[in-house]
């Protein structure tokens, strides 16, 4: 991916306002008598704000399985799941989600088509961190509701989601889809993007992306447009990209983030020009920085604008310590002014930091222009010795020994320089012309 075009898509996940599911009307009549008197005193006591003392009159009540046989607990509801599930929503009222799962986990061994035990345990679950059992009881307890709700599928989905079990979140999404096209919220296509673009099917999400850009508002709205543009120029969409990116800058023309990616569009393209109008406005909207700034001095460079690159070249020079390579491009850019002189100080000062082969060519060369043979003969031996392999020295050395008169030293230069390809001719038509001279 274009390092320019990846962002980060940032789901937030809440269960938010999850029903505790109570028993329905219908189950009451298979309860047996003592279980539903024990289960109606409860309710009064949490009724009046006794929870836990609800609790204890439950547990104590299931306690007394054990002093009778399997039957006669059975036949009294001491056994019974309803007693488990009632106790578990309990539980969950004061968040002992450990011991509710327990309860839940009890009733669906009892009855594993209970829907609101499936439901609630999911609740369980996810708040234990064990999210893919969450999805795996979501997608339960839909499956056994008699009236089955679309909300159900997507916290399955969300939940084998934060599980990093994508490939699951996608199929309980699809059926989703599939089931209930009209009720998916805005939201769970969100999920929904984050999914398919981490299964890599980024064709698939863009259409969902498209959409949620339209109709978000606010921040929201600008973080999707930004995913959409990255999208775009991902799955290589030039001409959309820049024609995105263009009505992003004119419909919302005082954001920088919009004019940054406009330049960058156009630098993948090598459309210089446009690239730098693009970041000259976004220089005007907020500060550059420091690698902003030499950016723009490599852009007047390229574009033949030396005196424009010196500025922000030496603004990156006051804003932090120099690297070597913003030496090397202020003194480059002091050469394209024939400002010798300064172009020599430049490289002086980058090598007075650190020696690097690419500014003492660059010094030796100026040395060399300005009639400083003898100092530009110590460069390009200190270069030589430090780079052996450089054809191109070897031929300047050779030249700068000339021009002290040093011939013989001048002819053991270019014999040097003769072995590389590059500088092989030059060399060759050196070495003729000091024969010629010295006959």
């Amino acid at each position: 991916m274009n390092k320019y075009a990846k962002f980060i898509i940032i789901i937030i996940f809440l269960y938010s306002g999850l029903p505790l599911l109570i028993h329905a009307s219908t189950e009451q009549a298979s309860i047996p008598g003592a279980a539903q008197f024990i289960l109606n005193k409860a309710g009064q006591l949490v009724n009046d704000d006794k929870t836990e003392a609800a609790i204890h009159l439950l547990e104590t009540f299931k306690l007394k399985a054990k002093k009778c046989d399997e039957k006669s607990a059975s036949r009294k509801g001491y056994t019974h799941y309803m007693v488990d599930f009632t106790l578990g929503n309990y539980y969950l009222m004061l968040s002992n989600f450990q011991k509710a799962m327990s309860c839940y986990e009890s009733v669906i061994g009892k009855n594993e088509n209970y829907s609101d035990a499936w439901l609630n345990l999911a609740k369980c679950y996810y708040e234990l961190q064990q999210v893919e059992k969450a999805g795996n009881a979501f997608l339960r307890g839909y499956e056994t509701s008699v009236q089955r709700k679309a909300v159900y599928l997507y916290y399955s989905s969300l939940s084998y989601m934060m599980a990093n079990n994508y490939s699951q979140a996608y199929l309980v999404f699809k059926r989703l889809l599939r089931d209930y096209p009209t009720q998916i919220e805005l939201a769970w296509k969100e999920s929904l993007v984050h999914i398919l673009i981490t299964l890599e099917r980024h064709s698939e999400a863009l259409p969902y992306i498209e959409e949620i850009a339209k109709k978000h508002t606010g921040i929201k709205k600008k973080e999707w447009q930004e995913v959409l543009l990255s999208q775009y120029i991902f799955l290589q969409m030039d001409k959309k990209a820049l024609l995105y990116a263009n009505w992003l800058t004119y419909t919302d023309t005082l954001e920088p983030k919009w004019w940054k990616a406009l330049c960058q569009l156009h630098l993948s393209k090598d459309r210089l020009r446009d690239g730098l109008t693009a970041l000259l406005t976004y220089s005007f909207l907020t500060p550059l920085s420091n690698e902003e700034k030499a950016l723009m001095g490599d852009l007047y460079m390229m574009l033949g604008i030396p005196s424009k690159a010196l500025a922000y070249y030496q603004a990156v020079v006051q804003a932090e310590s120099t690297s070597i390579e913003t030496y090397k491009k202020i003194s480059q850019s002091y050469i394209r002014l024939y400002d010798v002189n300064s172009a020599l100080s430049w490289a002086e000062k980058g090598l007075s930091q650190k020696d690097d082969n690419d500014l003492l060519m660059i010094k030796g060369n100026l040395l060399y222009e300005i009639g400083k043979y003898h100092e530009a003969t110590k460069t390009y031996e200190k270069f030589t010795h430090q780079n052996k392999i450089s054809g191109q020295a070897f031929l300047m050395l050779g030249y700068a020994f000339w021009g002290m008169g040093d011939i013989d030293k001048a002819r053991t230069a270019f014999k040097k320089a003769s072995q590389y390809s590059n500088e092989k001719r030059s060399a060759r038509q050196a070495l003729k012309e000091i024969a010629r001279i010295t006959k």
